[in-house]
């Protein structure tokens, strides 16, 4: 046994530094491998990961990897095996199932006789409807209100219809965090993304750098009107908002004409072809002015003070070279939404907040496929600089809109009911294993750029963008943003 070499990736695993310990235990002579591939969010490589015993950590990876893929038989076998041997441990399963097979973590709950929980409340309205749960909880419902943040999300969503109390509710929430309340513009109109608002606190008398605030667009006639308002109103006063049309087929491109005009910190640039919200940021971020560049997604709205609390953190440590923060995603019925079901608060893939210089010199970009290349990004960036000069804002700053035919909804691009998407898994196991192989040649993981646009791993056909249109981007960029 190579003691070093133990010792180390023990204390990677320990930091959960799970790609570094995968990259130097080249042969997985030290690490459980369904374990380590799990948390990594590889299930299929769990899955089929060999194992030299059936031990509690490779038990429960096996069986929440089977849920994710939707081979419910498998989970079912594997939790006959853990009621045998760790009937102690039962709890841990419940939230991660919850996700792709909530009637299973429904029956764990009552095996363990646990109605007191938040997910039970949570998948009690999933399964049985919240007319019923309101029936026969109500009351206690009513009474945890005041517990957690959670019981408050789902007392909003089982026992609130009327729209003004549930942004009170929500308001109860954002004041635990520091945040000014959000009001409806609309009072008669429903609690939704499009409706919000809330009145900034423009900071004054100081020096600011310009941040660069990232917006693609497709097909979002009737949302990025709130979504740039919302940028508008931020309390931080120095900034700039790219929007970029993804060839859209409404009338969106109208909407950011109006938006360009009426507000002077409006650009805009009208891609020629449909090459998804990646590639549009990465045109985005050639003309970006800014010192520091964000990203918001045009069917989302942000609290007016996201950019002023992300930035502090990078303007008062200069080693940090990123921040991100949390969301919570609200339907246009005015309930709150997490496939997860717990927690409501999530951390927000898409609200990395970084010094433009440092990112574009030492690891490129967004990976210019179509869709779900946001995650790759912050892991690399995580890779490159390391955990700790990427700080974590944890207030929930944005409010994400959760509708049909989004990429992450859609049927065609997003996960299903009862499973995650094939397509989305391959290509996240896919630069995953790019990272370890970069890693284990002592490589920086890079991206490539839009101009010398290059293949580093295997892609799903579907996610790729073809040549033609990338030839057009690149075309288009060096004719000055025209054809």
């Amino acid at each position: 046994m190579d003691f070093i070499r133990y010792f180390k990736i023990k204390k990677l695993l320990r930091q959960s530094r799970f790609i570094e310990a995968c990259a130097i235990d080249q042969y997985s002579q030290y690490i459980n491998l369904s374990w380590v591939y799990y948390r990594l969010g590889m299930y299929k490589a769990s899955l089929d990961a060999p194992y030299h015993t059936l031990d509690f950590y490779t038990l429960f990876s096996k069986t929440i990897s089977a849920s994710y893929l939707g081979k419910r038989e498998a989970v079912l076998k594997y939790i006959l095996l853990l009621k045998k041997k760790y009937p102690n441990k039962l709890s841990n399963l419940v939230l991660p199932l919850a996700t792709y097979y909530p009637e299973c973590a429904m029956e764990l709950l009552l095996f363990i006789q646990d109605k007191k929980s938040p997910i039970f409340f949570a998948l009690h309205a999933h399964i049985y409807g919240k007319k019923l749960t309101l029936e026969k909880y109500g009351i206690t419902l009513r009474q945890k209100n005041v517990d957690n943040e959670n019981f408050t999300f789902l007392f909003s969503n089982i026992t609130i219809s009327e729209h003004s109390q549930k942004i009170d509710q929500f308001n109860k929430i954002l004041s635990n965090y520091n945040l000014r309340n959000i009001f409806l513009k609309t009072s008669s109109s429903t609690f939704k993304v499009s409706n919000l608002q809330s009145e900034n606190q423009l900071i004054e008398g100081e020096e600011f750098p310009l941040v660069s605030i990232l917006v693609p667009a497709f097909n979002v006639e009737g949302r990025i009107q709130s979504c740039v308002d919302s940028l508008i109103n931020q309390d931080y006063p120095n900034i700039e908002i790219i929007i970029v049309d993804d060839a859209s087929t409404d009338s969106t491109v109208q909407v950011i004409q109006q938006l360009s005009e009426k507000y002077t910190q409006v650009k805009a640039i009208y891609l020629p072809v449909n090459v998804g919200p990646f590639v549009a940021k990465n045109v985005a971020i050639t003309i970006a002015n800014g010192e520091f560049v964000t990203t918001q997604d045009a069917d989302d709205w942000a609290h007016p003070q996201r950019i002023i609390n992300q930035i502090q953190p990078l303007l008062y440590h200069p080693d940090l070279v990123a921040t991100t923060c949390n969301w919570v995603r609200l339907d246009d019925s005015g309930d709150f939404y997490a496939k997860q079901f717990i927690p409501f608060i999530r951390f927000n893939p898409s609200s990395p907040l970084f010094r433009k210089s440092k990112i574009l010199e030492q690891t490129g970009c967004w990976h210019s496929v179509r869709m779900a290349a946001d995650t790759e990004f912050i892991e690399r960036l995580k890779l490159v600089f390391g955990k700790d000069k990427i700080f974590a804002v944890k207030q929930p700053l944005v409010v994400g809109a959760h509708r049909t035919n989004s990429l992450m909804t859609s049927e065609i691009t997003g996960n299903f009911e009862n499973k995650i998407s094939n397509t989305r898994l391959d290509y996240w196991e896919a630069w995953r294993f790019w990272h370890i192989q970069q890693l284990r040649l002592s490589l920086i993981p890079r991206m490539s750029d839009l101009l010398n646009d290059s293949e580093l791993f295997d892609v799903p056909v579907s996610m790729k963008n073809s040549i033609e249109n990338m030839e057009v981007i690149q075309k288009f960029i060096k004719n000055g943003y025209s054809l």
